[in-house]
């Protein structure tokens, strides 16, 4: 018997496709009343992006369309769903799975919800898998992946504690790991792989609709030894942490080497694995 986590990057290609689709149009007019020409421009649009996560949340009519859309051709419409669905079916051929458990990873933005929890409620639904939890959770800042450095490390530290600690947890609860890489930012995917590669998680990605998923061994890579020592307070060459500091890894804070709290979170999250 064995248990199955897999964590996805979700991205806005659903949307995106979606805005091409009359029907789905039409629907979406009756709320927003703008040009053809805006509706492409709906993801920088923060009133519209308010609209649709109320629409998620509340299941609402623009909502319903567009999974019923979706639902006609899941493959085609969302990337995310293209490798889900390929690799739920490699799951399933494996003999003595008992329960796989999802996480989508979006972008706090209404469009990003918007798109996970289709991607969410498409699963639970037409899953083969008898037993599988979805569960969205927006952990990556747009302002900060575009940002400042203060922006951008903030956004890695919630990365690191949301991310690298579910992985680490269902390491040591012994379930089998994949990361889909296949939607969202590419910045975002960068980060989350080598996380991944950390924690031992396969990677998983789909080129796209007619390919089928590609499943990577974890890179063989892990924490820089030095890098704890700094952690721990201890010396390290002077040569070594001029290195880290032009990486921008450590700080020197009233003469002493710190990491960066990111790096830090994800150092002790490895080190308890």
């Amino acid at each position: 018997m064995s248990k199955v986590f897999v964590a996805l990057t979700c991205g806005v290609s659903i949307l995106q496709n979606l805005i091409d689709i009359s029907e789905f149009v039409e629907v979406l007019k009756t709320r927003i009343n703008t040009s053809q020409d805006s509706i492409r421009n709906i993801i920088r649009n923060c009133e519209a992006q308010k609209l649709l996560k109320s629409e998620a949340l509340s299941k609402g009519k623009i909502y319903e369309k567009a999974l019923e859309i979706l639902s006609r051709d899941p493959i085609k419409l969302s990337a995310e769903l293209n490798s889900l669905i390929k690799l739920f079916k490699k799951i399933s051929s494996q003999n003595g799975v008992t329960l796989v458990k999802c996480q989508l990873l979006t972008s706090d933005t209404g469009s990003g919800y918007f798109c996970a929890s289709l991607v969410k409620d498409y699963l639970l639904k037409h899953s083969r898998i008898e037993n599988v939890e979805v569960s969205v959770d927006s952990i990556v800042s747009i302002r900060g992946l575009v940002g400042s450095p203060e922006d951008i490390a903030k956004a890695l530290s919630i990365l690191a504690d949301r991310f690298a600690r579910k992985l680490f947890q269902y390491a040591r609860e012994g379930y089998d790991l994949y990361t889909v890489i296949t939607g969202g930012f590419k910045i975002e995917a960068s980060y989350i792989t080598t996380i991944a590669s950390i924690a031992k998680s396969k990677i998983v990605y789909c080129p796209d609709p007619s390919s089928d998923v590609l499943i990577l061994p974890p890179l063989p890579v892990d924490i820089d030894h030095e890098l704890l020592r700094i952690l721990n307070g201890e010396d390290i060459e002077e040569e070594k942490l001029e290195q880290y500091i032009r990486l921008g890894l450590v700080d020197v804070v009233n003469g002493k080497p710190k990491l960066k709290p990111w790096l830090e979170m994800l150092i002790s999250l490895r080190c308890r694995s």
